[in-house]
């Protein structure tokens, strides 16, 4: 059944089709890291070099100037040999006073040379005209000393221009450093001299050979030195000059450069570490990449896990709920969506009879078809259980209409599974936007609230949302509000209406009844508010408390039954059977006495854990009644498959007995099958004697019903039933005769 959708938009649209899908992250990308990182290694090992370099130009650097200084160290040595030398030459002169050389070589030549190891010596006048001139104590040979004369004129000409006459120090000759000194000597006649009276200047050079070296080698820890002609390299040499004729001369030495023979040490070992380590650089990055691509692809793939339903690969009610939002929210003035709640009819029952594999295919093909009748523009979800949804855009509201008319032609389909050929049925609740609601929650809860009325319908119902069902809503809450505190204020009662035998006129039972006694609106019957427990946990707590405080008063109605109703919600709880029969033996009343009441849709959406707990109940004693026959779906073939022991004709049919012809006939076909099944027959709602007639004649056992009493509360029940327990051993009447009120 389908009802009707007034109020959705008409006008015909020119705008594109909404569409609904589902997004994908990317993958990043790590090439920036590999960069970065051989940059950084490239910049450290770049700046170990120039460090290594600097250390090693600045070692250089120590050693020239340290050169340097041994040879200004060791002219002034020189000097104060020369000193020494020229103070015992001004002594007087020997015997005769004669400037010969042989005294020349031993006041200067081998002091100089023997003690201080000075090669060459000289005595020249102010004019620079060598007096005498003696190599390693030997004279000086003539070539060698015209080779000489140049310098030592110059080297007499340094000293005269210093006006002092100590301490000049000149490098040169390939050879090495020299000293001068004025000094005063006696000069005797026919002398060999050159140049007037004056000062005589006093000469020693100390060649730059390997003694000099050894001797600078060993202070400085310099290495093995030598002297080369024209200027040496840029490092580990010192720039000289000769003194003969100013040709560049330097002293070099071998290079030390200990960060760089550090760096050709443990280059190969470096380079191999860093080989290795930029391989495993690789490879990490390699790995990470891969890991980063993984995880990118594990989140999008969460991501579609986040939105998807993991059984069907539907949409969730995350996703729907957000693309419901956004389509909200650019939702052309033109142009309506529907959402459709969708709620399989029998799909508890398909679960529990073939498992839940056989269910969870089942759930997989409604997804499919329905997924197929939202295409291509519209979006199927599921949002819990055996609910599904449709989110369907649309131009016209009649659109919607064959919508719901092709999901029920899809699922009217067969399903076969397990070589079992299945049939399902749905309810479907509806709501349109923006007729019914402009937010995607409130548009949810309106499409729920029309599922809701769908259902109490019937099977393949379709109900689009009304504005009074939210306002019956709002009447529901305020009503679980108050059930909740009418058992915390003990504002229930019990009452008792009695069943009776037809042939006999005995009270064989009495039907416990609860009433709330509301303190605004008065005495409620249980058809005003238990629909609305049901509804929640609050049955669970009505039923307890019912049923307890019945066994409690019951006790005083003798050895008659007692009947209470139990909704099917609580017999799908794990242990019901055991509540019960815990509260039988806390009240001790005898489970043989107590007849619980069941209704059709107990039986109906029934699976094995009811069927157990039934089965429990009755090998403890207590007897099963189905209330309400006639008005579901139920048979007597489902009733062979329970422990029924009793079978309660609905009132509807009773007050239909001599109106429709119809009515006797149902009640004569139940009585008869329910007698041959040997179980007992109570019609309800038995009001006047002609359906007494009826009943007797069709063969029922028992009825119930305002012509024997009303329902009286448990002080007035228990009087009703000790007077006809009375009446009864008193006055017995003979079968066949009218059975008056009790």
């Amino acid at each position: 059944m389908t009802a009707g959708f007034r109020g959705a938009p008409e006008p015909a649209s020119t705008e594109a089709p909404i569409t609904f899908a589902l997004k994908r992250s990317g993958k990043p990308s790590n090439h920036w890291l590999l960069t970065a990182m051989l940059v950084i290694a490239g910049g450290l090992l770049a700046f170990l070099v120039w460090g290594l370099m600097q250390w090693d130009l600045a070692r250089e650097q120590r050693e020239r100037e340290a050169v340097r200084a041994f040879l200004d160290a060791h002219t002034q040595h020189m000097v104060q040999a020369l000193k020494a030398a020229a103070s015992n030459a001004e002594n007087p002169a020997p015997s005769g006073g004669a400037l010969s050389e042989a005294w020349f070589q031993q006041a200067f030549g081998r002091p100089l040379n023997d003690t201080f190891g000075f090669e060459q010596n000289f005595l020249l006048d102010q004019d620079g005209q060598v007096l005498y001139a003696s190599s390693s104590g030997q004279s000086l040979s003539p070539g060698a000393l015209e080779d000489m004369k140049p310098a030592l004129r110059q080297i007499v000409q340094q000293a005269q221009a210093q006006k002092e006459a100590s301490g000049v120090v000149s490098q040169g000759k390939l050879s090495g450093l020299a000293a001068v000194r004025a000094v005063t000597v006696s000069r005797a006649p026919g002398t060999r001299t050159a140049g007037g009276a004056g000062p005589v200047y006093a000469v020693t050079v100390d060649l730059l050979n390997q003694d000099l070296f050894r001797e600078l080698g060993q202070n400085f820890n310099a290495g093995a030195f030598h002297l080369q002609e024209g200027a040496g390299p840029t490092t580990t040499t010192l720039a000289l000059r000769d003194m003969v004729d100013g040709r560049p001369i330097s002293i070099t030495w071998p290079e030390d450069r200990p960060g760089l023979t550090f760096l050709k040490q443990v280059a190969p070992p470096v380079a191999l570490l860093s080989t290795f380590l930029l391989a495993m650089c690789v490879l990490m990055l390699r790995e990470a990449r891969r890991s980063a691509a993984a995880l990118a692809e594990s989140e999008a793939q969460a991501t579609i896990l986040a939105s998807q339903d993991t059984l069907t690969g539907l949409a969730n009610r995350a996703q729907v709920l957000a693309q419901l939002q956004n389509v909200l929210m650019d939702l052309p003035p033109e142009r309506g969506v529907a959402l459709m709640f969708v709620d399989l009819d029998s799909f508890k029952d398909i679960n529990d009879t073939l498992g839940h594999a056989a269910g969870d295919t089942l759930l997989r093909t409604v997804g499919d078809r329905l997924s197929a009748c939202a295409a291509p523009s519209g979006l199927a979800g599921r949002i819990g259980g055996d609910e599904f949804v449709l989110l369907m855009p649309f131009a016209h509201a009649r659109e919607v209409d064959g919508i719901v008319a092709a999901v029920f032609r899809s699922l009217e389909q067969t399903i076969a599974i397990d070589g079992a050929e299945l049939g399902v049925s749905a309810s479907i609740g509806i709501a349109l936007a923006p007729h019914d609601a402009t937010y995607g929650d409130d548009l949810m809860r309106r499409a729920d609230m029309a599922l809701y009325r769908a259902k109490h319908m019937g099977r393949s119902a379709a109900v689009r949302f009304q504005p009074h069902f939210e306002r019956e809503l709002q009447h529901r809450l305020t009503l679980e509000t108050e059930l909740a505190e009418a058992l915390e204020r003990g504002q229930f009662s019990m009452v008792y209406q009695p069943q009776v035998d037809l042939e006999t006129r005995r009270i064989v039972g009495l039907e416990a009844l609860v009433r709330w006694n509301h303190p605004q609106r008065g005495r409620l019957l249980p058809g005003e508010f238990l629909w609305v427990a049901e509804g929640t946990r609050l049955i669970t707590r009505i039923d307890a408390w019912v049923l307890r405080h019945a066994c409690l008063e019951a006790k005083a109605f003798g050895g008659i039954s007692l009947a209470v109703n139990m909704s099917p919600v609580n017999l799908r709880y794990p242990g019901m059977a055991e509540r019960i029969l815990d509260v039988l033996r806390e009240t001790g009343f005898p489970p043989e006495r107590l007849e619980i009441e069941l209704t059709e849709s107990a039986m109906l959406d029934s699976g094995r854990d009811v069927k157990e707990t039934l089965d429990r109940l009755r090998a403890h004693g207590v007897r099963l009644a189905l209330d309400d026959f006639g008005t579901g779906h139920a048979s007597l073939l489902h009733v062979r498959n329970f422990p029924v022991t009793k079978i309660k004709i609905d009132r509807s049919f009773i007050a239909n007995l001599g109106v429709e012809r119809d009515a006797a006939s149902i009640v004569e076909h139940v009585i008869r099958l329910g007698r041959s099944l040997g179980i007992t027959l109570t019609a309800e709602g038995v009001d006047n004697l002609e359906q007494v007639r009826f009943l007797r004649a069709f063969g029922a056992q028992q009825a119930q019903g305002f012509l024997f009493s009303a329902p009286l509360p448990a002080a007035a029940a228990a009087d009703l039933v000790a007077q006809n327990r009375e009446q009864f051993q008193t006055t017995r009447r003979p079968p066949g005769r009218s059975v008056p009120p009790v």
